[in-house]
C-alpha cells in the first residue's frame, strides 16, 4: 500500500508520523506546502529516511485531471491536480493506494475517479458533487 499524503495531513494533524514501515508519496507541488519547521523536518526525515518519495505524475495525467475538473465544473490548486494526477497514475499502474486530504474539493474527485481516501481531521465527503459555474449543482 502506497499512502498518498496531502499537505493537510502533515499541517493539521499535529499527531501525524511517517511510520517507517509504510510507504508514503507525494508530489514536488505539494511538497512546497510544508514551510514551518516541525512539517519541513518531518517531511525532510522521512524523505531522508526512504519512506516518503517526492514524485510527480507524467503531464499527459495531469491535462487529463484537468479536463475532468473542467468538465464539471470543480477547480483545484495546480498543487491539488498534482496529488489527484498521481493518485490516478498510481491506480492505473494497479498499486494499491490511499490519498490522506482534508480537502473536499480533492476528495470529491477522488470519489469520482473511485481512488480510495482518508480525511485527516475534518470529515469525509460521501457524495459525488458536480458543479456549475463554480457552484454546486443539484
Amino acid at each position: 500500500m502506497i499512502y498518498i499524503i496531502d499537505s493537510a495531513t502533515v499541517l493539521n494533524d499535529e499527531s501525524f508520523y511517517f511510520d517507517g514501515k509504510k510507504k508514503y508519496a507525494t508530489t514536488y507541488r505539494v511538497s512546497l506546502e510544508f514551510r514551518d519547521f516541525r512539517s519541513k523536518s518531518l517531511v525532510d526525515n522521512a524523505i531522508n529516511g526512504g519512506y516518503l518519495v517526492v514524485m510527480d505524475p507524467s503531464e499527459k495525467m495531469v491535462e487529463r485531471i484537468s479536463g475532468l475538473l473542467e468538465s464539471i465544473g470543480a477547480r483545484l490548486s495546480d498543487a491539488d491536480i498534482s496529488l489527484v494526477a498521481l493518485a490516478a497514475q498510481l491506480k492505473e499502474k494497479n498499486d494499491k493506494i490511499k490519498v490522506f486530504t482534508d480537502d473536499y474539493g480533492i476528495q470529491n474527485i477522488l470519489l469520482k475517479l473511485k481512488i480510495p481516501f482518508q480525511s485527516v481531521i475534518r470529515g469525509e465527503v460521501k457524495k459525488f458533487k458536480k458543479f456549475r459555474h463554480g457552484k454546486e449543482h443539484k
